[in-house]
């Protein structure tokens, strides 16, 4: 679903699909050699979070602030598991990443992003997305 709000254009900023993730905080490996395209396509070397401690998966939180506070600071501890780009390995950090990346773009916490620009059938229905 992250991928869902990059053929948007921010009006701020233009973001290349090849240029590294402009967010603080992650670690040197990550930060200058993880593009967005890498993100979009399981290629970053990151390990899925969700497998890194199991107490992970348990873990309640009472909003999606805290949720969310939760999943940045546990990626920004991922560093790459091979080098980004020379192989493919599924990991919801890189979608958790690019969720964050949508609401720093967009200035809006990213279900309020995707909820405002969603695509949506024409009036009188019948219409497919």
């Amino acid at each position: 679903m992250s991928g869902a709000g990059f053929p948007q254009p921010s009006r701020r900023t233009t973001l290349g699909l090849l240029g590294a993730v402009p967010l603080d905080g992650f670690p040197d490996e990550v930060a200058r050699h993880v593009t967005v395209h890498q993100l979009l396509t399981h290629s970053s070397g990151l390990p899925d979070f969700t497998v890194q401690d199991p107490d992970d998966v348990k873990r309640v939180t009472h909003s999606v602030e805290e949720q969310t506070r939760f999943i940045s600071t546990r990626t920004r501890l991922l560093k790459p598991a091979y080098t980004p780009g020379t192989d493919k390995t599924y990991s919801s950090s890189g979608y958790e990443i690019l969720g964050e990346l949508v609401a720093t773009l967009s200035g809006l916490p990213f279900h309020e992003y995707v909820r405002r620009n969603r695509r949506r059938p024409p009036p009188g229905g019948g219409g497919r997305v």
